[in-house]
């Protein structure tokens, strides 16, 4: 049975400040500061994801995610009625028993082999699932059914673990230049090469996508962003993000999850491309949160960026006030540890002063 996984947590993933940024020729041009428009969407992203957080937890409500690679709704197995699958297993035997060789039955409607291959997803049949999905498209000279059976066939094929097919479905993507592809499409396609495609697949599939100049709503441009991110190429990463944040305010169909990374992803990003004062403003920006999530990690962030510049007192209180939290986060050991590091430095630096040993503390 497929195993159906959740977005990994955008909060537990932190960034080793003064990393060194990986140069590409595609991504040598100087990033720009943010401008004010790109600044306002910031705080309305931000103000937005608060506001529905504190509603939905008065409300008691889960947060709303998407089951991958279907985009299903959550769902309990209690919820799957076994008559349910007994009927559709009954449906398939007719079918199979009167289209023995389907390709060739000229009484076969598309819309029939459709709905068959829906009854074998229903089922995790998805090798014969697949099957039907591609005698549809034969079927299908109109191209009536085209949206459908483009995403459900390349969903089918992560299902069963196809990943030769998946590179096939990749490859016609970045041949035909993106056109007429529903966004579906080649959402599912950067996730797919994600999670088990390979970063040749990746890099060609995000940058095709940037290079056709095509329009894309806020998904694409979300998982254009975590293709490069995945393949350490914060230029064109910020590209995609500051673009994305013009359009503040609204959830624009992304998960509160989603949103977060985006928020905290902006400022590292913006760190490692050189534009310190930027990432200081939009951590402290999130400090002011009152999500912990985003409050801890740009204290986190901050504390980094204070002790690279020899302000260690600040440093050790923001790793302090990072170890001290009640949420865990993944880094809480690393947050503790570096608070007495940092503790201890400004301890000797105290103790020396006197004899002019600041200089040496100097960054």
């Amino acid at each position: 049975m497929l195993k159906l996984r959740r977005e990994i947590s955008v909060f537990v993933l932190p960034v080793l400040m003064a990393t060194a940024v990986v140069a590409f020729a595609a991504d040598d041009t100087a990033p720009v500061p943010m401008t004010q428009v790109e600044q306002d969407g910031y705080l309305q992203w931000l103000h937005s994801l608060e506001q529905e957080v504190a509603l939905r937890t008065e409300k008691g409500i889960d947060e709303s995610f998407k089951l991958f690679p279907f985009a299903t709704d959550k769902v309990t197995l209690g919820d799957t009625a076994p008559y349910r699958h007994l009927t559709i297993a009954k449906a398939l035997a007719v079918l199979e028993d009167q289209f023995q060789d389907p390709r060739q039955a000229a009484d076969l409607s598309s819309l029939v082999a459709l709905a068959n291959a829906r009854n074998y997803v229903n089922l995790t049949e998805y090798d014969s699932a697949l099957i039907w999905f591609d005698v549809a498209a034969l079927k299908d000279t109109i191209g009536d059914f085209r949206t459908e059976l483009g995403l459900e066939t390349m969903a089918t094929a992560i299902a069963a673990g196809d990943s030769l097919r998946m590179a096939g479905e990749v490859g016609r993507l970045v041949a035909g230049g993106f056109r007429s592809v529903p966004e579906d499409e080649i959402i599912l396609a950067l996730r797919w090469c994600l999670v088990d495609g390979d970063k040749t697949q990746l890099a060609s599939l995000a940058d095709s996508l940037v290079a056709t100049g095509r329009e894309t709503a806020p998904a694409v441009r979300f998982w254009a962003a975590r293709a490069f991110n995945r393949l350490d190429r914060p230029n064109p990463m910020y590209a995609q993000l500051t673009l994305l944040v013009q359009n503040g305010g609204l959830s624009l169909g992304l998960t509160e999850n989603q949103r977060g990374w985006v928020l905290t992803t902006l400022a590292d990003a913006s760190y490692r491309l050189g534009l310190a004062p930027q990432a200081r403003r939009l951590y402290s920006t999130l400090t002011e949160s009152p999500l912990e999530n985003l409050n801890l990690w740009a204290t986190y962030q901050l504390a980094g960026m204070d002790l690279a510049q020899g302000d260690f007192l600040a440093a050790a209180t923001g790793y302090g006030t990072v170890c001290r939290a009640k949420l865990k986060t993944s880094w809480h050991a690393q947050a503790c540890a570096m608070a007495k590091v940092a503790s201890e430095i400004e301890s000797i630096r105290r103790e020396g002063e006197p004899y002019g040993t600041s200089r040496f503390y100097n960054p």
